[in-house]
């Protein structure tokens, strides 16, 4: 189960592109991202805390993205029996991760930093206008705790 804090999780590659959002991401919020399970194939972008348990990040990635950060998280970590299959993690508030956690990045390292994602957010924030003018040209359907998206 993956939720986030606020409804501002970009699929970015859905949608207009704007500069300084970063589009290598899988999954960009503002707010706060909490996983239990599942994976992510591409890196991830924190405005604020994240919860991370038994979830795999950066499984779709290449070793070009090793001693790249992958997972950026503005506040505090916990990074629990999850894996990063490549690149590293940097994190500007406090770290909840066990060692044996963190040894998980083979290719890569947690370390702390001042995280600054005010450009990002000010970009994320502009292109959410643009979401809004876009005509529809699909549809979702949920069954069984499954999405599926249809359409051109």
């Amino acid at each position: 189960m993956i939720r986030s804090s606020l409804a501002a999780l970009a699929l970015l590659a859905a949608g207009p592109a704007s500069a300084g959002i970063a589009l290598d991401n899988a999954v960009v919020t503002l707010g706060n991202y909490f996983a239990e399970g599942g994976s992510v194939g591409g890196g991830i972008r924190v405005g604020g805390i994240a919860y991370i348990n038994s979830h795999g990040i950066g499984t779709g990635l290449d070793s070009a993205s090793d001693g790249k950060t992958v997972v950026t998280v503005a506040g505090d970590i916990n990074f629990r029996n999850s894996s990063l299959a490549h690149g590293s993690v940097v994190y500007g508030g406090n770290n909840y991760s066990g060692e044996w956690t963190q040894a998980q990045t083979p290719k890569g390292s947690f370390s702390a930093a001042e995280v600054d994602l005010t450009a990002e957010t000010d970009a994320l924030l502009a292109a959410a206008g643009g979401f809004g003018a876009l005509a529809a040209t699909g549809s979702f359907a949920s069954l069984w705790s499954v999405g599926t998206l249809t359409g051109a």
